[in-house]
């Protein structure tokens, strides 16, 4: 007979919330064995999901009195912090779906189609946030191969249900008709995790390619590393002593002068600018930087395909025009298309989208919650599919 895991989720009335529970009850390794929201209460679960589970919401305290082998946290990250701390001292492990633990050298960074192999063993897990996610997935191939240079503009657009469930009128969907308005604008949570991110990319860069479609081939994790990106050639994980350096100190990796390279790779820096659009879920990216070999295209697309091979939860599309969000909402896929000028010094544009509740939370989560517990990484998530 099957061992299924037991899991409960904080913060469960939450978008995000919602989600894990409607995949956790129809995924076939766990269950569901408490979802907490003190506003929601003696409530019935299935109200709220459509889903079959005959249990109701319970309290935070009646969940963290509830034994669990998992706990996913959908909570804001005041409470995070607050729930994290006794679940892990008494063996519970924790993902944490806020950015509360992301630059925490104590947690693992569990962007899993790169850092993966760094979750199964974790206590704790940070959830990447969902902007972030669609940024370093865009940018890690690029990155990785010394392609473009470090300076790099990204113009991000979300749904509203980004925010989280909120009574300010203004970020309603009702509000957003017809709207789309900037916000946060260089000054978003998000750019500190994706530039450490990208300083792991960075840190175990490969020569870029000498002429067009040329150069290293492999995935993210092939030779001169162990496992995944960044891992065991990197010594700490996210945030933690090994990497090379941290926010404010000198972005300079690497040596210079190397056989093939265009130099030394500086450390990523990105200017994000977030936008609200008038649509309920979903994340939409264009990430612009100037490269520093001459590569077409077509062949820029080919090596995210050849790093991305394998990985079900990433499509590479033809062209970058094919990204939309009705290709990935509803899905637990990050679509990534890229186009270029051709020419070194020349512009490369890439566009990513995901489901900001499922790849950039929900559906994420599960990924880290089934390299836990040793399960194959999409269990739970195959049935998923776009909503139009």
């Amino acid at each position: 007979m099957r061992t299924m895991h037991t899991v409960s989720v904080f913060g469960a009335a939450g978008y995000a919330g919602l989600e894990l529970i409607k995949l956790l009850a129809g995924h076939p390794g766990v269950r569901l064995v408490c979802a907490a929201s003190d506003t929601r209460a003696g409530m019935p679960i299935d109200e709220l999901t459509g889903t079959q589970t005959g249990m109701a919401f319970v309290s935070t305290q009646a969940a963290m009195a509830t034994e669990a082998e998992v706990a996913l946290l959908a909570t804001p990250p005041g409470p995070a912090v607050e729930l994290a701390q006794p679940l892990v001292a008494r063996g519970t492990r924790v993902i944490d779906l806020s950015n509360a633990h992301r630059a925490d050298a104590k947690a693992v960074y569990g962007l899993a189609s790169l850092f993966g192999g760094e979750v199964g063993g974790a206590a704790l897990v940070a959830n990447p946030g969902c902007y972030a996610t669609a940024v370093i997935t865009a940018l890690a191939p690029a990155v990785r191969y010394q392609l473009i240079e470090p300076m790099i503009a990204v113009a991000a657009g979300s749904g509203v249900t980004g925010a989280g469930r909120t009574a300010d009128e203004a970020m309603s969907l009702g509000e957003m008709y017809g709207e789309v308005r900037a916000y946060k604008v260089l000054r978003h949570q998000h750019v500190p995790e994706i530039e450490l991110a990208l300083a792991r990319v960075a840190a175990s860069a490969q020569p870029a390619p000498s002429t067009p479609g040329e150069g290293a081939p492999g995935t993210l994790g092939s030779p001169g590393m162990a496992g995944t990106l960044g891992s065991p050639n990197r010594a700490g994980t996210l945030g933690s002593p090994g990497m090379v350096g941290t926010l404010g100190s000198p972005n300079r990796a690497g040596t210079p002068g190397s056989p093939g390279m265009a130099g030394p790779i500086d450390r990523p820096r990105i200017a994000l600018t977030t936008h609200l659009l008038p649509v309920a879920r979903g994340i939409f990216a264009t990430v612009t930087a100037r490269l520093r070999v001459a590569i077409s295209g077509e062949a820029l697309a080919d090596r995210y395909r050849e790093v991305y091979a394998g990985d079900r939860t990433v499509t590479i599309a033809a062209s970058a025009e094919q990204v939309s969000l009705r290709r990935v909402v509803g899905t637990n896929t990050c679509a990534i298309g890229v186009a270029t000028e051709g020419v070194a010094g020349g512009f490369v544009v890439i566009t990513a989208a995901l489901d900001n509740l499922l790849k950039g939370a929900a559906g994420q989560a599960i990924e880290n919650l089934n390299l836990m517990l040793g399960l194959e990484r999409t269990a739970g998530l195959t049935h998923l599919a776009r909503h139009g």
